[in-house]
């Protein structure tokens, strides 16, 4: 069956180091804290690496789905990407840099979207699900440092 990408960014400025974020963006047993729908991770804390695989619980729309992510790229401080499979096969990607008042957090989401009668509206509430709580997930991540 044909696909058809989808996907998402969004970038927040955050008030701290790069080096801060990205201690929170890499080490998954944080992102129940601040990211939403996602309820817990199976991963140890600690920074992840490229072939580091780990597991996870959403709760959306009153169901739980598990979900499993393999990092593929990590540039420690700068780029992260996994690749995670949740009903759906996409690939998040992580991107911080350096500003005057802190980091930048630059998040995409690539979802290679199946193809048929349906596909056009369900891509469109696919989307606004998915930009939502990319949205929501950054601001918690920039108010977990404001809070500090």
């Amino acid at each position: 069956m044909p696909s058809l990408p989808l996907s998402v960014d969004h970038a927040t400025d955050v008030a701290a180091p790069p080096e801060d974020v990205w201690a929170v963006l890499a080490d998954p047993s944080t992102r129940p804290s601040w990211m939403t729908e996602l309820v817990e991770v199976d991963a140890a804390p600690g920074q992840v690496a490229v072939g580091d695989r780990f597991n996870g619980r959403s709760s959306i729309l009153f169901h739980d789905f598990i979900g499993a992510s393999e990092v593929t790229e990590a540039e420690p401080g700068r780029h992260l990407v996994e690749e995670v499979v949740i009903g759906a096969r996409f690939v998040s990607r992580w991107g911080v840099r350096s500003t005057e008042a802190g980091a930048r957090v630059h998040h995409t989401i690539d979802v290679e979207f199946p193809a048929g009668p349906f596909s056009p509206l369900e891509r469109w509430v696919l989307r606004r699900r998915l930009l939502r709580m990319q949205r929501q997930s950054l601001a918690n991540l920039a108010r977990r440092f404001s809070a500090s």
